[in-house]
C-alpha cells in the first residue's frame, strides 16, 4: 500500500499541512454541497428528503429550540394529543443533531439551519470515513475515495428525512481510536473511543445498538489479530471505558428506563409488525430510482424501493479487488459487509419483489431486531464502513500496479466520477415548505387552543406539523414515534375523534348521533376549529362534511375548508328554517336515495334543532308522503326525534336523526314530498313541514311465464304456484332458483322453507325458512298473475356424505300452519329432487 507521502503530488510544505488537515473538510463539503444540489439554492422554500417525515423531524427541531429558550420540559409537550399532551422520549430524539441546529439556527433561521445541519452531516461522515480509513491504509487517496462513498451512501442520502438514522460517522471514528489504542495502548484513545459512543447514543439510541455491533466485532478480530483476546488487562481498561460511557449515555438511557418502569404500558415502546420494511435482495444492485438517466426507468419496475440499498458497481468492483491485496483484514471487512446485508433482508427472503420463504432465524426478529429496531434494513446504514474499507483497499491494489503518478490521479479521479454518477439523484430530492395561508391568520391570534385537521391519519399528520410551526396552535393528534396509549385517552372519549381515528380518517359518522355535543365537547376542551384539507380529501367527501356540518363553514378558500365548534349561535344560524313545533326546528333533510320504487326503501335523514323546554309529546313525529295536488297518501308514525332521556331531560342543540320508510307497493308512481308533522297536532297537508322530495318509479314485475330448468307444477293453496326451478349443486352448498306465480293476490305475507331431508332418517340437516328474495318482497306485495325469481343459497358444510330429498313448502308465519299442496305431499312439503352428497 502507497503511503501517503508517495500518493500526493509534489506541493510546497505549507500547501500540504494545509491539505493534511483542512482539505479533506472543505474537500467533503464542497463535494456534499454540489451531491445534493440545488437544496442550497433553496434553504428558505424546501427541507431535504423524500418523504413527509422530515416535517416530524423539523416540528421537533423547532419545539425543543422553544422550549429550551423558555425553560420547559422540551420531552414533554401539550402541542400534540391535544389536550392531554404526549411525552417524547420515545421519540428517537437526536439530541447531538438538535444541538448542532441550535447553533446554527440564531443566524439563518429554522429551516436554513435545519438543511445545513444534515448537508455538513453528511460531508462529516465522509471526513470520518477517511480519518478512519487513512489510519488503515496510510493512502490518502484511497481514504478520501472511502469518505466520498460514506458522504453520498444512497441508503443514507435518500433518507434524510430521518435526519437521526444518518450520522455514522461516530461509527467509524470510534473505530479508529479503538484501533488505536489496541495497537499503541493510548489511554487518550480509549476515553475519545467512550466519548464517540457516548455522541453516537446522543444521536439515536437504536443506530448505537446497532452501531455497537459492528464495534463490538471489530474490537474481537483486532483483539484476536493482536493475540490479546485473553488479557485481563486490556479487558479491564475496557471495563473502565464502559464505564465513562455508561455516564455519559446515562441522560439518554436512564430517564427513558425511568418513563418506562413508571408508566402504564411499557410494552407500547416495542415495535410489532415483522415483515415492516425490510431489503429485497435484489436491491443491493438495484441503482436508485432518483438517478437522473435511469430514474424513470427504475420506477417503472415492480419493486422500487425509497431508501435505496444500492451498493454501486464501482464499490462492489473495488471491494472485489480488494480480495487480492491478500490482508487478513478483507476476510472480516467482507464478513461484515455480507453480515449486515443479511441482517438487512429481513424475516423473509424478498427476490425482485416475490417472497421466496421465510427466514430459518425469524426467531430473532421477532424477539429482538423488529421490537428494538423496527425496520431490518436499517442495517443498511453500517454498510458504507465496510464497503468504504473494501473499496480503498480496493483502489489502492490497483494503484500499485501503476507506476506513474498522472495515471494514478486519473484513476482516482475517474473513479470518484463513477462512484458520484452511480449515486446521483438530480435534483436532489427535497420536500416544499408550502403552508395554506389561512394558518398565518391564526398564528396572528396570541390565545391559545387546539385544532382538528382533517384526514386525521398519519400520513398527513406528518404535513400538519409543518403547518403547526408556522400557526403555533395545538394540535388534536401528532405524528410521534411509538405514542403511549394514554395520549388517545381524548380521542378514545370523543366519539367523533374516535371514528376519525379508528374509523375513516376522511369521513365524519354516518350513524345518528348529537352533533352538537360532539361540537360541544371539543369546545369544552379548548378546541376551536375542524379544518379539512381540500387537497387531501375527495369533493365527495367535502359534499359529506358540509352535509354532516349542516352549518355554513367559518372559513373556506382553495386549501382549506374550516368550522368552528362553537355552537351558541345555532338559533340564528336556523332562524328561517321550518318550526314543527315551540322547541323543535326542522334545520335539515335529505332523501337517500332520492329515487326509489314501489315497495323500496329510502332513509330520511334528518336534522333536529332541539331547544331548551322540549317535552315527550313534541318527541314523536311522522312521515307522510305528499302528492303534488297537496293529497297524502301514505304516513308512516312512531319516528322519535331523539331518544327518551335517563335523567327526565332531552337531549339539547343540533341532532340527527334517520328514518327508514317503505314506499307502499300500491302507491302510484311520481313526484312526491316527504312532509313531517307531530301526530299530536294532527297537521292537515297545508300545515305540514315539507322536508325534502321523493321520486317514485313503478316496481319492476314480471307478468310473463319464466323458462326454468326444471318445469314443475305444485299450488300451494288457492293464491301460489311453483313453476319451477334451477338447481346448481357444489361441494359445500347448494344454489336453488325458485320460479313462482301469483294465481291471485295473496293476502298475506308467507314464509318460504326449504328442507334437506336425509332419506335414510328422514331428520332435516339443512333448511331456510325466509320471505322471498332475501327478505325484500313479501307475499302480500305481489299481483295477481304476476311471476317471481326467488334465489337462495342452502350451506352443505356440515351435511354428511348420503341421498337427500331437497323439499319446499310454504306457511303463516303467525301461525305455523303451511298452505296445502296440489298435488298433495306429506306435511305439505313437496319433493323437488333427489340429491347425492
Amino acid at each position: 500500500m502507497l503511503s501517503s507521502k508517495q500518493d500526493r503530488l509534489h506541493v510546497p510544505a505549507r500547501w500540504a499541512a494545509f491539505l493534511d488537515n483542512v482539505g479533506p473538510i472543505l474537500f467533503y463539503v464542497v463535494l456534499v454541497a454540489l451531491f445534493t444540489w440545488p437544496l442550497l439554492t433553496q434553504l428558505g422554500t424546501h427541507i431535504p428528503g423524500t418523504e413527509s417525515d422530515a416535517f416530524v423531524h423539523l416540528w421537533v427541531f423547532n419545539w425543543f429550540g422553544q422550549a429550551l429558550e423558555n425553560g420547559i420540559n422540551p420531552l414533554y409537550t401539550d402541542q400534540l394529543f391535544f389536550p392531554v399532551g404526549v411525552s417524547l422520549l420515545n421519540h428517537n430524539v437526536a439530541w447531538f443533531n438538535i444541538a448542532a441546529w441550535f447553533l446554527l439556527n440564531p443566524f439563518v433561521g429554522l429551516a436554513p439551519a435545519y438543511t445545513l445541519t444534515l448537508l455538513l452531516f453528511l460531508a462529516f461522515n465522509g471526513y470520518a470515513l477517511y480519518l478512519f480509513v487513512k489510519d488503515i491504509t496510510e493512502s490518502r487517496r484511497a481514504s478520501l475515495l472511502a469518505g466520498v462513498i460514506g458522504a453520498t451512501w444512497p441508503f443514507i442520502t435518500t433518507q434524510l428525512h430521518h435526519p437521526n438514522l444518518i450520522v455514522i460517522g461516530f461509527i467509524p471514528l470510534t473505530m479508529r481510536h479503538l484501533r488505536r489504542f489496541i495497537l499503541h495502548k493510548k489511554r487518550r484513545d480509549l476515553v475519545f473511543t467512550a466519548v464517540f459512543i457516548c455522541l453516537l447514543g446522543s444521536v439515536r439510541v437504536q443506530l448505537l445498538l446497532i452501531g455497537l455491533l459492528l464495534i463490538g466485532l471489530y474490537a474481537l478480530y483486532l483483539l484476536w489479530q493482536t493475540k490479546q483476546l485473553t488479557s485481563k488487562k486490556i479487558w479491564q481498561q475496557f471495563g473502565v471505558a464502559a464505564v465513562i460511557t455508561a455516564v455519559g449515555l446515562s441522560p439518554f438511557v436512564l430517564s427513558i428506563l425511568w418513563y418506562q418502569l413508571t408508566r402504564d404500558n411499557p410494552g407500547d415502546l416495542f415495535a410489532q409488525d415483522l415483515f415492516f420494511e425490510f431489503t429485497d435482495l435484489v436491491h443491493f444492485l438495484q441503482p436508485s430510482p432518483f438517478h437522473p438517466l435511469w430514474g424513470e426507468a427504475i420506477m417503472q419496475l415492480d419493486s422500487v424501493p425509497f431508501h435505496v440499498p444500492f451498493l454501486g458497481y464501482t464499490v462492489v468492483g473495488l471491494a472485489l479487488l480488494a480480495l487480492f491485496t491478500k490482508k487478513r483484514s478483507i476476510i472480516f471487512w467482507w464478513g461484515s459487509a455480507l453480515f449486515f446485508m443479511f441482517l438487512a433482508l429481513g424475516p423473509v427472503l424478498e427476490v425482485g419483489g416475490n417472497r421466496l420463504f421465510t427466514m430459518p432465524h425469524i426467531w430473532l426478529y421477532e424477539q429482538i431486531i423488529i421490537p428494538i429496531l423496527r425496520a431490518p434494513n436499517r442495517f443498511n446504514v453500517l454498510l458504507p464502513i465496510p464497503f468504504a474499507v473494501l473499496a480503498a483497499l480496493g483502489y489502492g491494489w490497483l494503484e500499485s500496479r501503476l507506476q506513474n503518478q498522472w495515471y494514478r490521479l486519473g484513476i482516482w479521479v475517474l473513479l470518484i466520477g463513477l462512484i458520484w454518477f452511480e449515486f446521483a439523484m438530480v435534483p436532489f430530492p427535497g420536500l416544499p415548505l408550502s403552508v395554506p395561508d389561512w394558518y398565518q391568520t391564526v398564528a396572528q391570534d396570541s390565545e391559545r387552543y387546539g385544532l382538528v385537521e382533517v384526514p386525521m391519519d398519519l400520513q398527513h399528520e406528518e404535513k400538519y406539523m409543518l403547518y403547526q410551526i408556522t400557526h403555533g396552535k395545538a394540535m388534536v393528534e401528532g405524528n410521534v414515534a411509538r405514542p403511549p396509549r394514554e395520549a388517545y385517552a381524548f380521542i378514545r372519549e370523543t366519539p367523533l375523534l374516535h371514528h376519525l381515528d379508528r374509523v375513516n380518517p376522511n369521513l365524519p359518522p354516518n350513524e345518528d348521533m348529537n352533533i352538537s355535543a360532539q361540537l360541544e365537547m371539543l369546545a369544552t376542551a379548548d378546541i376551536r376549529y375542524i379544518v379539512l384539507h381540500r387537497p387531501f380529501l375527495t369533493e365527495a367527501e367535502l359534499e359529506t362534511w358540509q352535509a354532516w356540518f349542516l352549518l355554513p363553514p367559518y372559513y373556506e378558500d382553495a386549501q382549506v375548508v374550516v368550522y368552528q365548534t362553537d355552537t351558541t349561535h345555532l338559533a340564528e344560524t336556523f332562524a328561517d328554517k321550518p318550526v314543527v313545533s315551540e322547541h323543535l326546528v326542522l334545520a335539515g333533510a335529505k332523501a337517500v336515495p332520492a329515487q326509489t320504487t314501489q315497495l323500496g326503501w329510502v332513509q330520511i335523514q334528518t336534522y333536529w334543532l332541539v331547544s331548551d323546554g322540549f317535552t315527550e309529546p313534541e318527541n314523536e313525529i311522522c312521515l307522510a308522503l305528499v302528492d303534488d295536488k297537496t293529497n297524502v297518501q301514505q304516513t308512516s308514525c312512531g319516528h322519535e326525534v331523539t331518544d327518551s332521556p335517563e335523567n327526565g331531560r332531552f337531549a339539547e342543540g343540533l341532532l340527527r336523526r334517520t328514518y327508514q320508510l317503505q314506499i307502499d307497493s300500491t302507491l302510484a308512481d311520481g313526484s312526491y314530498q316527504v312532509a313531517i308533522y307531530q301526530p299530536a297536532a294532527e297537521a292537515p297537508p297545508e300545515q305540514m313541514v315539507t322536508a325534502v322530495p321523493l321520486t317514485i318509479e313503478p316496481f319492476p314485475r314480471t307478468f310473463d311465464p319464466p323458462t326454468p330448468t326444471t318445469p314443475v307444477d305444485i299450488t300451494f293453496g288457492d293464491e301460489l304456484a311453483l313453476v319451477g326451478y334451477d338447481l346448481a349443486q357444489a361441494p359445500t352448498s347448494l344454489t336453488l332458483t325458485l320460479y313462482w306465480h301469483a294465481r291471485q293476490k295473496p293476502a298475506h305475507s308467507y314464509k318460504i322453507f326449504v328442507h334437506v331431508v336425509d332419506e335414510a332418517t328422514g331428520s332435516v340437516v339443512a333448511q331456510q325458512d325466509y320471505v322471498p328474495q332475501n327478505w325484500q318482497y313479501p307475499t302480500n306485495f305481489w299481483l295477481a298473475d304476476e311471476y317471481v325469481t326467488d334465489q337462495l343459497t342452502l350451506d352443505l358444510t356440515a351435511v354428511p356424505s348420503g341421498t337427500f330429498h331437497l323439499q319446499v313448502g310454504i306457511y303463516q308465519p303467525e301461525t305455523g300452519n303451511r298452505l296445502l299442496t296440489s298435488p298433495t305431499f306429506p306435511d305439505n312439503s313437496a319433493r323437488l329432487t333427489t340429491l347425492t352428497h
